[in-house]
C-alpha cells in the first residue's frame, strides 16, 4: 500500500517568478501539487504530496 506525506507552502500570488521557482523546487524533490487555495487577496497556499519510500516489505 502506498503511503504519502504532505506539505504546504504560502506564497505571495503577485510574484509569478517565485511561484514558478517554488513549484520547480518541490517538483524536483518528488512533490506533486494537489491543490491551491487563495489566502486573502495576495497570497496562495499550495498543497503538495509525495509517496513515502519504505524499505520494509509487506509480509
Amino acid at each position: 500500500m502506498t503511503t504519502f506525506e504532505y506539505a504546504t507552502e504560502i506564497l505571495n500570488s503577485d510574484h509569478e517568478k517565485k511561484l514558478n521557482q517554488a513549484l520547480q523546487k518541490r517538483g524536483s524533490e518528488g512533490w506533486e501539487l494537489v491543490s491551491t487555495v487563495a489566502v486573502g487577496l495576495t497570497h496562495t497556499r499550495l498543497f503538495f504530496k509525495r509517496a513515502v519510500v519504505s524499505n520494509v516489505e509487506a509480509v
